[in-house]
């Protein structure tokens, strides 16, 4: 069977056990600090509701957290991100990373971003997708947390990734592969 017959099948399949429930994942991926909203739009005024506790920023409730992410030395699987505390170089500005043409605004701190990446031997657009699914696990963890889980399960999930609209295209693309790697799209 091709895989285009495939697909159609599962589709198919999958098609079947669709609900009309949804929830709405929102995530805007800053250069600075990035945040999470979700809602389930299954009323005429849903709630919106925004991520307000972190890792790393226990008792303090912020919408947003560092846009951060430092890689532990011996295992470059292993990492810390956010507002955790980091033992290692940081790598910040992530987003820009996804295309070195952009320019670097003046509000970042020089950083030896390049190097880092050099020395852990990782791809840009894996360094994000990192950092993209350590923040959709913990959002998806606090949003299970306050909903029943065979619920959230049966809900068609819809993910919404933000960019800036003066991005170029290649940035767009890159954000849009280091979203695709991280599965949540099969989840």
């Amino acid at each position: 069977m091709d895989s285009n017959r495939l697909d159609e099948l599962l589709r198919s399949v999958l098609k079947v056990h669709e609900t009309e429930d949804q929830l709405i994942i929102g995530l805007d991926f800053g250069t600075t600090f990035s945040g999470v909203a979700y809602a389930f739009p299954n009323s005429n005024k849903p709630d919106l509701v925004s991520i307000l506790d972190w890792p790393g920023l226990e008792g303090h409730k912020q919408p947003k957290v560092p846009t951060v992410i430092s890689y532990d030395r011996k295992d470059r699987n292993s990492f810390t991100w956010g507002a955790q505390k980091h033992k290692n170089e940081r790598i910040e500005g992530i987003k820009l990373l996804l295309d070195v043409e952009q320019e670097t605004p003046i509000y970042l701190p020089a950083s030896n971003t390049a190097a880092e990446l050099k020395r852990l031997g990782k791809p840009a657009v894996d360094v994000a997708a990192d950092y993209i699914s350590a923040i959709y696990k913990h959002a998806m963890g606090r949003i299970e947390s306050k909903m029943p889980a065979d619920y959230l399960q049966m809900c068609q999930k819809k993910f919404v990734l933000s960019v800036p609209a003066v991005w170029s295209d290649k940035a767009k693309d890159t954000t849009l592969k280091a979203s695709s790697l991280l599965a949540i799209i099969r989840q």
